[in-house]
């Protein structure tokens, strides 16, 4: 019988994760999808784009920053209008993908960013490594998850696929799984801006993954194929980004 749980990720926060990342790397240039409270946005000091439909700013997310650029719309709004690399004046150097929980969205977002970042530059996508297919159902039904002893605040989505997908359609870029709690952090590196793999394969790719889900497609099996690494240890494959030992947990 399939698998519907696996154990709990065991890493470190991912916010306490991005904040050594930021500390590591010293982006320029951040690109924020999902703020909403402001808690991550509040970890960089570089000049900041953010995009959330509906901010509930509670952090100081202004901080030591040059300059910080709020956008309340959708990311696919905010992309049909807006191009990042004026906004910014260069290239993205550091995204986080945080947005809508479902694959499709996500993988918009991951295409229409990458097309504004370098080959060095860094994605970040958050939710993508459930510990239960509960979690990652598409719809978010608290309930149903607590009865089937599920975690009931706990909703990823079927951002999941996001790993399968570019594992098949992108093997040029290289995918890091962490355990940062509680749902993962998945790290995109080598990119390639001038790809349009993606774009032009999308309504097959979106076709080929809408009926799928995770007890189908096997959370063993997914699990195996990403091969989750402990975030403290893990080092990021990055050419030219100043990377040294992976810095300690806060």
């Amino acid at each position: 019988m399939p698998a519907s749980f696996v154990e709990d990720l065991q890493g470190q926060n991912y916010l306490h994760y991005i904040r050594s990342l930021h500390e590591r790397m010293k982006p320029r240039t951040y690109l924020e999808i999902g703020t909403r409270s402001g808690d991550s946005l509040a970890l960089t000091d570089a000049v900041s784009i953010a995009i959330d439909p509906a901010f509930a700013i509670s952090a100081d997310v202004i901080g030591r920053k040059p300059a910080c650029l709020f956008f309340q719309t959708t990311s696919d709004e905010f992309f049909r209008n807006f191009d990042p690399m004026r906004l910014l004046g260069g290239s993205i150097d550091l995204a986080f993908l945080d947005g809508l929980h479902l694959f499709e969205v996500l993988l918009r977002d991951f295409i229409n960013t990458e097309r504004s970042c370098r080959s060095d530059s860094v994605i970040l996508m958050h939710d993508c490594i459930p510990s239960d297919v509960y979690m990652a159902e598409r719809i978010d039904d608290p309930v149903h998850r607590h009865r089937m002893g599920s975690k009931q605040d706990w909703w990823a989505g079927d951002v999941w696929k996001i790993a399968p997908i570019l594992q098949r359609w992108r093997p040029d870029i290289e995918l890091i799984a962490l355990d940062c709690v509680p749902t993962g952090l998945l790290v995109a590196a080598g990119l390639d801006p001038a790809s349009t793999v993606l774009a032009d394969r999308y309504g097959e790719i979106v076709a080929e993954f809408a009926e799928v889900d995770l007890s189908g497609y096997g959370l063993d099996r997914f699990h195996a194929g990403i091969g989750t690494q402990r975030a403290e240890e893990a080092r990021l494959p990055v050419a030219g980004w100043r990377i040294a030992e992976p810095a300690a947990l806060p």
